[in-house]
């Protein structure tokens, strides 16, 4: 599985970039001013690609958490 994250301010979100809706979520979410976040991440799962992202962003992460925000992860929160 091969994830795409995007960030707008303190949000963040993800999409499995081979999803044949993929082009089509990725356009949505840029038109409301999402950029992309780095490179896709290579993954087992969505577990494992979230993991991976807070591995290279742990205090951003973390202050997203903590502040209560959600991220959209394929319609779940974390």
């Amino acid at each position: 599985m091969l994830i795409q994250f995007f960030k707008k301010d303190q949000q963040f979100t993800c999409f499995d970039v081979d999803d044949v809706s993929y082009k089509n979520h990725s356009v949505e979410i840029l038109n409301q001013g999402f950029s992309f976040d780095g490179d896709p991440i290579q993954a087992i799962d969505i577990e494992d690609a979230l993991n991976q992202y807070k591995k290279n962003k742990p205090n951003l992460v973390e202050k997203y958490t903590k502040l209560g925000l959600i991220a959209g992860f394929f319609g779940i929160s974390i």
